[in-house]
């Protein structure tokens, strides 16, 4: 089960899964799988933060 960030999380682990994910794009590493975890873990968070809201459009108004 992934653990997710929310606003109970404590700051140290969610400021390595931020670190860890920068480190990966910043690297261009190809391990698909690490950054899929670290993205679930952020969306959980922002998802149970936020909530779900309905999806963006695809093109924005702004041009």
């Amino acid at each position: 089960m992934t653990r997710h960030i929310d606003q109970y999380s404590d700051n140290v682990h969610s400021q390595a899964v931020i670190a860890r994910l920068y480190d990966i794009a910043r690297n261009g590493d190809t391990d698909g799988s690490e950054l899929r975890e670290l993205d679930a873990e952020i969306q959980a968070g922002l998802a149970a933060a936020y909530g779900e809201s309905e999806p963006l459009p695809e093109h924005s108004m702004a041009a």
